[in-house]
């Protein structure tokens, strides 16, 4: 434990020394997410090793006034902090004001001289550098069918028609196989765009710690797969975590394979939640638009400074020559270097 600061001292622990604390934490904040709870971090430290520890500001009764959990990751030779890799946005839980400026004090004196650190979902305070470059897209599902078609773009429902006309077939479920074929689309789709696939481990972690929570939806034609995504629960909020599509689809395959998901969802769930866009990724902003959804800001914070390439979403320089050599690589090999380098692009 550090020298208190006032009434706060911040104790940083691995996460299975301090996992009651953070979870009780977790469990009383209003702005706990998916990417806070105990089975997320479970998948990916079954999928990456990833060692997680928490950070939490103690008071001298022993109550917990903020927390954050992080993982470090990266190259040897360049480690970076980071609340949480693979995750959209993990922010600290400060349900005490004080107690969360004693927090981030704490985390920036702890990166000084090691290691960069990251946090993702929060504006945070100088000397802190904030990156803005992302949104974050939910669509409300706490509404009739008819409300959710009115808030869709019109463009998107004439998609979905053309899916009906193709006579896509949609269908969900869960377990391994479903994965397995969203992988196959998912190995596509990554190569597709540039940029590594994550390793199949993953999705058993996720298959193995979700169970049936975790649903697989797949648009299919003639036997083939289309396009893919996967879903997990989260209290009244579904998460989107996963999308793919094969190279060539049928018209409006994706659109319909979406709007089935929106119409089985719609009064079971509050939001769906879409997750992150980078603003400068435009095709991807219009769908999550198009769908009826709502974007607000998604700030990351970065101590003592980001990265030169923050967004997969947007490469340049170096990264972007990587980028169009990995497009024309045969898909077998993309898997196995995926596997072996994913993680250093937490």
């Amino acid at each position: 434990m550090s020298p208190e600061t006032g009434s706060w001292s911040v104790q940083f622990l691995p996460l299975a020394d301090g996992v009651r604390a953070w979870n009780e934490l977790v469990a009383d904040s209003p702005d706990a997410s998916l990417y806070h709870r105990d089975r997320w971090i479970e998948v990916l430290n079954k999928a990456y090793n990833l060692r997680p520890s928490v950070a939490l500001a103690v008071d001298g009764g022993g109550r917990v006034g903020a927390g954050c959990v992080f993982a470090t990751v990266g190259l040897p030779f360049k480690r970076r902090m980071v609340s949480l890799p693979f995750s959209d946005a993990c922010p600290p839980l400060s349900p005490d004001i004080g107690a969360g400026r004693e927090l981030m004090a704490a985390l920036a004196a702890r990166a000084s001289g090691q290691s960069s650190l990251e946090i993702r979902g929060m504006a945070a305070p100088e000397p802190w550098q904030i990156v803005d470059s992302f949104d974050d897209w939910r669509l409300r599902l706490d509404r009739s069918l008819s409300s959710l078609e009115s808030g869709a773009s019109k463009h998107l429902l004439r998609q979905v028609r053309n899916g009906l006309k193709e006579q896509m077939q949609i269908d969900s479920g869960s377990g391994l196989a479903r994965l397995r074929r969203f992988y196959q689309l998912m190995l596509a789709t990554r190569r597709r765009q540039g940029i590594p696939p994550p390793p199949f481990r993953l999705f058993e972690s996720v298959n193995a710690v979700f169970g049936e929570d975790c649903k697989v939806w797949l648009a299919s034609k003639g036997g083939r797969d289309a396009a893919g995504l996967v879903v997990l629960p989260d209290g009244d909020r579904l998460y989107y975590r996963w999308g793919a599509r094969a190279d060539a689809i049928p018209p409006g395959a994706n659109h319909l394979l979406f709007w089935r998901l929106i119409e089985e969802s719609a009064g079971e769930f509050e939001s769906l939640e879409l997750g992150r866009a980078d603003r400068r990724n435009a095709g991807l902003c219009r769908f999550k638009r198009e769908l009826g959804a709502a974007s607000s800001p998604l700030p990351y914070s970065y101590y003592p400074r980001a990265g030169s390439q923050m967004s997969a979403e947007a490469l340049t320089g170096a990264a972007r020559l990587a980028s169009r050599v990995w497009q024309r690589l045969p898909l077998s090999v993309t898997r196995v270097v995926g596997t072996a380098l994913y993680q250093y692009f937490a």
